[in-house]
C-alpha cells in the first residue's frame, strides 16, 4: 500500500521552464535585422549576414539546434536577396543613365571631330632639295643662307654668324 503522502512516481510530472533563445540566437536574429536595414549601404549589411552566420553556428553548438539552422538559412537566403535586390537597383540606375545620355545626344548632336589640320607648306618641297641634295639634312657648315633660313629650329640671325 502507497501512503497518501508519497505521489505515484508514474503519474509525477515535473515541471520544465518554457524554452528561452540564448545570447547567441537573439544577437544574431539581431543582426539579421541590422543586416537587412543596411544592405543598400555597400557591405555594411553583408557584414551583419556574416555575423548572423557565425552566430547561428554558436547557437548550434550550443545545443540549439532547431534555431542556429533557422539563422543559418536564413542568413544565407537574406545575402543572396540581398545581392539580388543590390544588383536589380544598380541595373536600373545604369539604364537611367544610359537613356538620359542618348536623349542628351540626340538632342545635341556633337559634330564630328577631324583630325589635325595641316596648312599648306609655304616651301615647296623642291625648293628645299637643291638637286644634288637627298635629303632634308643639312651640313650647318656649309649650307647656304637660304638653307639655315629654311630649317625650322634656327631664327634668321643664324646665317649671319
Amino acid at each position: 500500500m502507497i501512503p497518501a503522502s508519497q505521489p505515484d512516481p508514474s503519474t509525477l510530472q515535473v515541471a520544465r521552464p518554457p524554452p528561452t533563445l540564448s545570447s547567441a540566437v537573439k544577437a544574431g536574429w539581431i543582426c539579421l535585422i541590422l543586416g537587412f536595414l543596411t544592405f543598400w549601404i555597400f557591405g555594411l549589411g553583408f557584414v551583419f549576414f556574416v555575423a548572423t552566420f557565425i552566430l547561428a553556428i554558436v547557437a548550434m553548438s550550443t545545443n540549439r539546434l532547431g534555431h542556429g539552422i533557422a539563422l543559418l538559412v536564413s542568413s544565407v537566403g537574406s545575402s543572396i536577396l540581398c545581392v539580388i535586390i543590390s544588383l536589380a537597383l544598380l541595373s536600373s540606375a545604369f539604364t537611367a543613365a544610359l537613356k538620359k545620355e542618348s536623349a542628351r545626344r540626340i538632342e545635341h548632336p556633337t559634330p564630328p571631330t577631324q583630325l589635325h589640320s595641316v596648312a599648306p607648306s609655304e616651301t615647296p618641297l623642291q625648293q628645299l632639295l637643291e638637286p644634288g641634295k637627298s635629303s632634308l639634312i643639312v651640313n650647318i657648315n656649309t649650307a647656304s643662307a637660304q638653307e639655315l633660313e629654311s630649317l625650322p629650329t634656327l631664327d634668321h640671325h643664324a646665317p649671319n654668324r
